[in-house]
């Protein structure tokens, strides 16, 4: 990574004293915080008891700046996206009825059933939040609290010295406050490989004949899962882990890199979001599960606007998801792939993913393994959306 992304040494900020400081320039007059009621904004523009609030409303609306050939603005809201309406039954002419072609074809489309076509190119689905806070308790100030886009993708394999034109795909996109801890990001992070470790079953035969009816194994604990995030140059640990491994190998490795200062190490349940370092937009890491790596990067940082939910209960928050569909076995392109198959010379691909029948078919003799090859566990259709 360090030869395709070259640090630049000149955007780095702290999240805390960044906002800390245009909040301040924000609020004029060194008052403690924005006004949010008439009242306030009475106090604050020492306005007479005679101005109403209807008329200081309009005096200020944008209404004033419209134009009669201005173009209107359409509210569009992302996770109403994800589908588009049937086309409209457009009326056929008798004399175009004529034609035997016309008539098959307007027979296909009364059979078809009307419904919402998914769009070929949308790749991911906002999730909708429900942002009415009137029945539960508002504890967050709009324009006090700081709000950060954090995107996480899914893990990809790269081996050095080989081009990919492969790009990153993302995976989840959260908004999380100034005040959250890694941790509680962490928490809400969801990864195919929580079902791990998995290990080769290809000698089992009996293990592989019940796949088909056998319930996803109970993710791994939290305290049984190492994880940490290396955000600019420091490792944020989960000390929560009873495995406390701090990588060696890896900090061995930044020593070596001359683009990076002293490492630190420091723990990710007493870390803020406010308190980091870091480059918007600039790849970070986030490990898991011994072995599984993302790229993470902070998006956009932004004060908590009046239309955000304004419970610190919901944060964070889970805003899109990747909309991939599940993987299908590579050899018959129909069942839903259940098994990895790996370093086997009869297959095009390395590794294919396989469903229960096809794997049984193409390298089991009655029950018995036919070949070198490596089996794995494959769970695909559980939803990366959880409570």
């Amino acid at each position: 990574m360090e030869n395709v992304y070259r640090i630049q040494s000149g955007n780095l900020i702290n999240i805390g004293e960044k906002f800390s400081n245009f909040k301040r320039e924000l609020c004029p007059y060194s008052v403690d915080k924005l006004p949010q009621t008439y009242e306030e904004i009475k106090i604050l523009w020492d306005l007479p008891d005679g101005i109403e609030e209807e008329i200081l409303e309009d005096s200020i609306s944008l209404s004033h700046l419209e134009l009669p050939d201005d173009t209107p603005i359409v509210d569009v809201h992302l996770h109403e996206l994800h589908s588009k309406p049937g086309q409209k039954v457009v009326e056929i002419s008798k004399k175009a009825m004529r034609l035997r072609c016309v008539r098959h074809r307007n027979e296909d489309n009364l059979n078809k059933v009307n419904v919402n076509v998914p769009r070929k190119y949308n790749r991911y689905r906002y999730i909708k939040h429900n942002i009415d806070d009137s029945n539960v308790l508002c504890d967050l100030v709009p324009l006090e609290e700081i709000l950060i886009t954090v995107r996480l993708y899914e893990p990809f394999l790269y081996k050095r010295g080989e081009g990919t034109k492969r790009k990153p795909r993302l995976s989840q996109e959260f908004l999380v406050l100034g005040k959250n801890y890694l941790t509680e990001l962490r928490d809400k992070i969801y990864c195919h490989c929580k079902f791990g470790p998995f290990k080769d079953i290809s000698d089992d035969f009996e293990s592989i004949k019940k796949a088909e009816i056998e319930q996803p194994p109970q993710p791994m604990r939290k305290e049984d899962d190492f994880g940490f995030f290396f955000i600019t140059d420091t490792f944020y640990n989960d000390n929560r882990s009873k495995n406390t491994d701090q990588m060696p190998e890896i900090h061995e490795w930044m020593k070596r890199q001359s683009d990076f200062g002293p490492i630190q190490v420091k723990d990710m349940q007493n870390t803020k979001f406010e308190d980091l370092n870091i480059r918007v937009g600039f790849p970070q890491l986030y490990r898991h599960y011994v072995n599984c790596e993302h790229i993470i990067s902070f998006t956009d940082i932004r004060l908590l606007a009046p239309d955000d939910p304004l419970n610190s209960n919901k944060y964070p928050l889970l805003r899109c998801v990747s909309s991939s569909k599940n993987t299908l076995c590579m050899i018959c392109g129909i069942i839903e792939a259940t098994f990895v198959v790996k370093n086997n010379n009869i297959h095009i691909l390395d590794p294919t993913f396989m469903c229960q029948n096809c794997l049984i078919s193409f390298h089991y003799i009655d029950g018995k393994k036919a070949g070198n090859f490596q089996a794995f566990r494959y769970f695909s259709g559980i939803t990366m959306v959880e409570d």
